[in-house]
């Protein structure tokens, strides 16, 4: 029995619910052995040079760049997908990619004749260089990146703090960016923190191909920087046991005609609820993600297993915080951060009351930045701070002041922003807990809140770029709205 979509939709009348079931119950024995011993998908860190895995990859893009243009799995037709159909800044940003990358991953396998390939992922936080494979393998290697093998990405926009501090986020929306009703633009939502901070700035970093929306999937590491991107949606949801929306909008939104399976046969009845189940039929990632070392990394983990997470995966839960108050910030102008500029913005007396009444967990503070517009150059990234002090060092993300950052995958025609521009939404609630017990923030301050622009190609360097923003609030929620 093939494990593959039509196979399983087929099992127990289409249900996917009975045929995870009736796997785990013993009524297909060869169905659960392939559930249990799916494909690993492993770090390049894992990876000699002349892995099979590494080995089948350089074959299946070979074998693709050969492939007419008139064969859906043609290399330029894959990468093609991207531009046409991506969604950006909104939730269904990682179901999206996951299904793309499954795709993907079925035609290396069909096309390379290695039935054992795993897409491999780069781990940017523990391998913050591009590994070696993409320039020792000319099938792999795409000349118009801006980076060499000794360049390395910088640790605030992918260390292992930053990256803590994103897969502590509790909901979805924060996490993986804010609910719409459409896959494309002009329908509200906004970036999340995995999406605003890592997945951007490491487009932009790598430069050349993937620095731009519309081809950013010809270069062959596109696909391995994703599967990072995916790898933290797994161990955020599955490892630490932290629910995908359960709304209907979410669950229900289709994703037909877009890709195309190992054959090269258009996707046609796939929507964004089937793919939360992926993880379970259809892939499985090697060893923990943080911290480096592998040594406990401080997030609390309660993986569930069996039946009990094929529920947990399929009935979602809710993703998005209930709004208990909010307060804008009175910006008398545009602001506009340019050459390493920062902008220092007064936040009304409501807000410090807003901070003080933050009591529990269940409570969440996000700074939102709206109307944020990139202009000129791609080469620069905002970091974000909370009452930093006026000799504070704003080119450092390592003090209890800093809050978060975003950056912008591309810009212009090239972006996914609309005509207002985009919405940044920066968690800050550990932020506040640090200040307030360390008694540095305190009823009847001033509450400021610092942003600074920075170059993601080297910090030491001035930003080529500069970002402009028109709306700043903080908000305060407790628990999650009903869905």
């Amino acid at each position: 029995m093939n494990l593959d979509r039509r196979n399983s939709l087929k099992l127990l009348g289409g249900s996917v619910v009975g045929a995870y079931s009736l796997a785990m119950l013993g009524g297909c024995e060869t169905l659960l052995e392939q559930i249990n011993n799916r494909p690993v998908r492993r770090s390049f860190a894992s990876l000699a040079n002349n892995d099979p895995i590494i080995q089948a990859y350089r074959a299946g893009v070979a074998a693709m760049k050969e492939l007419p243009g008139s064969d859906r799995r043609n290399w330029m037709r894959q990468a093609q997908i991207h531009a046409d159909f991506c969604p950006h800044g909104n939730w269904y940003f990682l179901p999206w990619h996951r299904a793309y990358l499954y795709y993907f991953e079925t035609i290396i396998r069909e096309l390379s004749g290695y039935q054992e390939f795993a897409l491999p992922y780069w781990n940017w936080t523990c391998q913050p260089r591009i590994p070696a494979p993409f320039f020792d393998h000319h099938e792999l290697y795409d000349a118009t990146r801006n980076r060499s093998r000794t360049d390395t990405i910088s640790q605030s926009l992918t260390g292992e703090a930053v990256m803590s501090g994103i897969l502590n986020i509790p909901d979805f929306e924060a996490f993986g960016s804010y609910a719409s009703t459409a896959l494309r633009n002009g329908s509200g939502g906004g970036f999340g923190e995995l999406e605003a901070t890592p997945h951007n700035s490491v487009h932009v970093w790598v430069g050349g191909n993937m620095g731009s929306v519309p081809i950013a999937a010809r270069d062959p590491i596109f696909w391995c920087h994703h599967n990072m991107i995916e790898r933290c949606w797994w161990d955020w949801n599955i490892t630490q046991n932290k629910p995908n929306p359960s709304s209907a909008n979410w669950k229900n939104m289709a994703l037909n005609n877009m890709f195309c399976d190992h054959d090269g046969n258009l996707v046609d009845d796939l929507k964004v609820g089937f793919t939360a189940l992926y993880p379970i039929f259809y892939y499985q990632y090697d060893d923990q993600l943080l911290p480096c070392g592998g040594v406990t990394s401080g997030l609390a983990t309660s993986p569930r297993k069996g039946e009990d997470l094929r529920r947990f995966l399929e009935q979602g839960g809710p993703a998005r915080l209930q709004v208990q108050e909010r307060v804008s910030a009175n910006l008398p102008r545009t602001l506009v951060l340019k050459g390493g500029a920062t902008e220092e913005v007064d936040l009304p007396r409501q807000a410090m009351k807003m901070l003080l009444h933050k009591q529990r967990d269940t409570q969440r503070l996000v700074l939102r930045v709206q109307n944020a517009r990139q202009l000129e150059e791609q080469d620069v990234f905002v970091r974000l701070f909370v009452n930093l002090p006026a000799n504070g060092n704003v080119r450092s993300s390592d003090n209890i002041h800093y809050a978060g950052s975003f950056a912008f995958f591309g810009h212009g025609e090239h972006s996914h922003e609309d005509a207002q521009g985009s919405t940044f939404n920066i968690d800050i609630s550990d932020t506040v807990i640090k200040l307030l017990k360390a008694g540095v923030i305190a009823e009847g301050q001033p509450l400021k809140v610092q942003l600074s622009s920075a170059s993601i190609s080297d910090e030491k360097a001035v930003p080529k770029g500069h970002v402009e923003l028109s709306g700043i609030e903080i908000i305060l929620s407790e628990g999650f709205e009903k869905q």
